[in-house]
């Protein structure tokens, strides 16, 4: 991005609050029909924008302006020191598989290379933003109009006998019209763009509002917004929801429902993306690309998803069905050791940007002679954003005698310190986020100090206490207080010795347990933090592909059993799955980048889910609001999408 003052080139973005704020255009004609025949026009877009898509459809539309007026489509991929540019050597590689909308050359008499070019041209001394659209007269070499909003019924003045049923009642339609702008088109940006919780929230329960009110509004088998005929309404609405599920739901965090989920609206951007047919020109690479590459600032790791290639209200899930190969990491389990060419290749695998989880260092066990049975003795050091926590504190709390065997010590769910690490909750009350002294309820279970007394601030103090040389981080932490050691830091081995020690193992199915618990973990318990950590691309699509091949194959085991192995009761392959499905809707799908699907759009897991869910043992042990807060509030803009904890799946809608 770049704008302009007096003329000067400033490349970044201007300045903001902490509310965004769309800046008014700067060119704008007076309404009036063009004058076709003495101009030379042309309109220049960006194929991602939804401001330039609107007035491109509706020149779309008519014969007449597409033989009067070329367009010209600038590189979705913004430069932040150029601006938009249009197509050139240097992009030529990078923008070639765009075909729904080709990225091309100023078609105009300008020949630029940059859209500011093209202000600049007309307006030397120009003030303000580069944006799309533009509407450019070569002969008089001045902008029309860069008011999408007045392009759009300027256009339609232009070639009445074709356009004029778009516009069949004006006033009416510009209320319509601008109070889709105010209240959602550009209430997504000010979502995704705000600088506070408070700004963030604001503007989430606009989109949301709009968007039931919108739903209600299409109810009764109406077909458009204005009556039954398409209106310039509809194509500014259309814009919007073609982008909402691929762009805004997740990238922007404009959480609740899908458009997919809302059956009205979902049926209702069918029916005009249909309607617009050959004129609709909707390219979703570009939309996808454009969006998640330009606002790095809610994708730190870079990574493009993979979802909403081909369908505006279908992420794909369709593309991932299991195929029953096995996992290319064969091992699948996080306990095993690794050999000094194993480590090597680690590193090798960081180095390209791929997450890697690190071993555990501590395999102790419970009853052995060092950790015999003692209530009260151990204590499980967790912090309930974690998934490897959740699965531990579950084992906990559904296998009988555990809770009395074993206290449970909770950490902050956001990491801090020097060096970034696993703590109890901070005193300095500075420390804490606007939504955490907004909402005080999130702090309530965290142990503000460490309770066994030996002081610890930081997860490493559990660890060095004993081994003063330990370079483990993580938790969960199973501590013996008697000996102060550590019995074990590997959740795996932690649930499997809870349900033994309880007698609730099955030892009968441990073969049957061992490998599906290989292929959940591959595929979807790590699985999920391989696409989401990764700024490796092809690593990135690979764990994604895998994780909802995976989901397929879950979806298909569970038609015919209420558990993933059994019909009487959860087994650990259970215990091991939940924490990972708990998170997908309400975080993994944004934060991880996983937007292919949600629980809901598998009957089978989302039945399974729910009824995991109602569980008096993993609702003790569950806190989706510290998952929420954990993984929005330390990373990227830190805005956090509280409303997600209801929408789809998570709750049946």
């Amino acid at each position: 991005m770049v704008y302009v003052v007096d003329g000067q080139v400033h490349p970044g973005h201007k300045p903001q609050g902490d509310e965004y704020q769309r800046e008014p255009t700067k060119f704008a004609h007076d309404g009036n029909a063009l004058d076709l025949e003495s101009t030379e026009l042309h309109l220049f877009v960006c194929a991602a924008c939804p401001w330039a898509h609107r007035a491109l459809i509706v020149r779309n539309l008519s014969s007449v302006l597409r033989s009067k007026i070329t367009v010209s489509v600038v590189s979705p991929f913004r430069n932040d020191d150029l601006g938009w540019e249009f197509l050139s050597d240097e992009n030529r590689e990078r923008v070639k598989d765009f075909r729904g909308l080709p990225v091309t050359r100023d078609n105009s008499p300008v020949q630029a290379k940059t859209l500011v070019e093209v202000y600049l041209a007309a307006s030397p001394s120009y003030t303000g933003n580069i944006t799309t659209p533009v509407l450019y007269d070569a002969k008089s070499k001045t902008i029309v109009s860069n008011d999408s909003f007045g392009i759009m019924r300027t256009l339609v003045r232009s070639a009445p006998d074709e356009l004029g049923r778009l516009y069949l009642e004006p006033e009416a339609i510009d209320s319509a019209g601008r109070a889709l702008d105010v209240e959602l088109a550009k209430r997504v940006y000010m979502c995704g763009l705000a600088k506070t919780q408070e700004a963030f929230e604001a503007s989430l329960a606009h989109v949301n509002d709009e968007l039931d009110r919108l739903e209600a509004q299409l109810g009764g088998g109406r077909s458009h917004l204005m009556g039954d005929s398409l209106s310039l309404a509809d194509i500014q609405l259309m814009v919007v929801l073609a982008r909402f599920d691929p762009v805004y739901f997740d990238l922007f965090k404009c959480y609740k429902r899908r458009i997919a989920s809302y059956p009205n609206l979902s049926s209702y951007g069918r029916r005009i993306a249909a309607e617009l047919g050959d004129s609709f020109m909707l390219d979703l690479d570009q939309i996808v690309n454009h969006y998640w590459s330009t606002f790095s600032g809610a994708n730190p790791s870079g990574a493009i998803p993979i979802a909403y290639r081909k369908d505006f209200l279908d992420g794909g899930a369709g593309d991932f069905v299991d195929d029953a190969a096995p996992s290319v990491q064969a091992a699948a389990q996080a306990d095993s050791s690794r050999t000094a060419q194993e480590e090597a290749e680690v590193q090798q695998r960081k180095a390209r940007g791929e997450f890697v989880r690190e071993v555990s260092a501590h395999r102790n066990w419970l009853g052995d002679e060092d950790f015999p049975m003692e209530p009260g003795r151990y204590v499980l050091f967790v912090s309930n954003n974690c998934p490897w926590c959740h699965r531990s504190t579950m084992a906990r709390a559904m296998y009988p005698g555990m809770e009395d065997l074993v206290e449970v010590a909770t950490m902050f769910y956001r990491r801090g310190g020097p060096e970034d690490r696993w703590r109890f909750l901070p005193e300095d009350p500075n420390e804490l986020k606007a939504f955490e002294t907004a909402k005080p309820e999130l702090l309530e279970g965290i142990d503000r100090a460490d309770p066994t007394g030996n002081g610890f601030l930081y997860a490493p103090d559990i660890y060095k206490l004993s081994d003063p040389d330990s370079t483990q981080v993580s938790v969960p932490i199973l501590f013996d207080k008697k000996t102060k050691r550590v019995v074990s830091n590997e959740s795996a081995d932690i649930v499997r010795m809870f349900a033994m020690i309880s007698g609730s193992f099955d030892s009968a199915l441990l073969e049957q347990i061992d490998e599906v618990n290989a292929r959940i973990y591959q595929d979807i318990n790590n699985g999920a933090y391989r696409a989401g950590f990764s700024s490796n691309q092809q690593t990135y699509e690979e764990a994604t592909q895998r994780y909802f091949k995976a989901f397929d194959w879950l979806n298909k085991k569970l038609e015919s059993s209420k558990y993933v192995l059994t019909n009487d009761k959860p087994t650990e392959v259970d215990l091991r799955l939940f924490p990972t499905i708990f998170r997908h809707d309400p975080v993994y799908h944004s934060r991880m980048k996983l937007n292919v699907a949600m629980v809901s759009d598998y009957p089978n897991l989302n039945r399974w889910f729910l009824d995991m869910k109602s569980n008096p043992a993993v609702q003790r042990a569950s806190r989706i609001d510290h998952c929420v807060a954990g993984y929005f509030g330390r990373t990227g803009n830190s805005l956090v999408p509280f409303v997600g904890m209801e929408h789809d799946g998570v709750q049946p809608v």
